[in-house]
């Protein structure tokens, strides 16, 4: 099975915003931020309860003003927040993509192409191969699928390069059949038994 594409700029930058989306270190960092947004906004509730005994001379118009003071506070820091980091994640992958020329081996025309222990990549600078056992995850969106080698690199395959839907979930499912097989049937590769087999001493 094989298929080849041509990636661009555009493919490069949703591949980008896909990992960080998917990344728990930065789940956990936007978590933690909006905790201390939400901390932060209600510091007048915190001092009604805290420091001035306010359950014992407790009044419905402070408490829903300092409320209400709070949660405007809150949306309009969590909006805040959501644009800076939207403008800084974006100037940042876009000067990563700037780098990048067609045809270098990450933008241009790919072939990616499948047997029962590699999968294949070709291009116009590289001809680079994995083993199946070392595929960290597959993974895909309404308009990708991604080949994960490492944890944070991936082979990028649209959908669009596919003739149907019906042509790109068959791509999907023969990949992780491979991944699935590689764990349960792997072998060293022949390379590596070469290898060893030429150490003179």
């Amino acid at each position: 099975m094989q298929i080849t594409c041509e990636l661009n700029e555009k493919d490069i930058k949703a591949f980008q915003y896909h990992a960080l989306k998917k990344n728990s270190t930065v789940k956990k960092a936007n978590l933690f931020n909006y905790l201390f947004i939400f901390a932060v906004s209600y510091w007048q509730l915190y001092y009604l309860f805290i420091f001035k005994d306010f359950l014992n001379n407790f009044s419905w118009t402070q408490f829903l003003l300092s409320l209400a003071i709070g949660t405007i506070t809150f949306g309009l820091a969590l909006v805040s927040s959501k644009v800076i980091s939207h403008l800084f994640r974006r100037h940042i992958i876009n000067s990563m993509v700037k780098k990048h020329k067609h045809g270098d081996g990450v933008l241009g025309e790919h072939l990616i192409r499948f047997n029962e222990d590699f999968l294949v990549k070709i291009t116009d600078v590289n001809e680079i191969q994995h083993s199946w056992k070392g595929i960290d995850r597959i993974e895909e969106n309404q308009d990708y699928i991604y080949i994960y080698t490492t944890p944070f690199s991936a082979h990028i395959i649209p959908k669009r390069c596919f003739g149907n839907d019906e042509a790109s979930t068959m791509f999907f499912d023969e990949a992780n059949r491979l991944t699935e097989s590689a764990k349960t049937n792997f072998s060293p590769s022949y390379l590596a038994s070469n290898s060893r087999s030429q150490i003179k001493f």
